[in-house]
C-alpha cells in the first residue's frame, strides 16, 4: 500500500509542477459523483451496478478530448474495483469504470457495498507528459 501512495504523491508533485505548461486539469467529487470544486471541464458519471444493487456503482470521468485521467480518494486505505464492461465477449475489468471499495478481495467475495468517499480527479495529455524533460 506504502508503494501505491507513494507513487500516487510523486504523479501529483509532477502534475504541480507543470500545471500550467501541461494544460492540467483538476477538480475534487463527493461520493455521489459531484463536482465541489475545480475545473468544470471535469465530469463525473455514477452508472447503477448491473445486478441492480443500490449500494454499489461505478464512476466514470470525462473531460477535454485526447487527456488521460488519475483519480484517488481523499483518504488513504481503499482499494479501486473495475467494472466489467464493454464488449459482452469482454472477460477484463475496464479501468475507466471504477469505484472505491474496502477490500482488495471485492469481486472475489461476490461484490462488496462502495466506500462513500470524495475523490481527486486529475486530467492531463500524455503527449505532454512523454515531451517532458522532468
Amino acid at each position: 500500500m506504502i508503494g501505491i501512495i507513494g507513487d500516487a504523491l510523486a504523479l501529483i508533485e509532477l502534475l504541480k509542477r507543470h500545471y500550467d505548461d501541461w494544460g492540467v486539469v483538476c477538480a475534487l467529487f463527493d461520493w455521489e459523483g459531484n463536482r465541489v470544486e475545480g475545473s468544470p471541464t471535469l465530469t463525473v458519471r455514477r452508472i447503477p451496478d448491473a445486478t441492480g444493487r443500490n449500494d454499489a456503482w461505478f464512476y466514470e470521468v470525462s473531460g477535454p478530448e485526447g487527456y488521460v485521467f488519475v483519480h484517488m480518494p481523499v483518504v488513504a486505505g481503499l482499494y479501486v474495483d473495475c467494472a466489467l464492461t464493454g464488449k459482452p465477449t469482454n472477460k477484463n475489468a475496464d479501468a475507466r469504470f471504477f469505484r472505491y471499495v474496502g477490500t482488495p478481495l471485492s469481486s472475489a467475495m461476490g461484490g462488496v457495498a462502495n466506500t462513500l468517499v470524495s475523490f481527486v480527479v486529475f486530467g492531463y495529455p500524455p503527449k505532454a507528459l512523454l515531451r517532458s524533460k522532468g
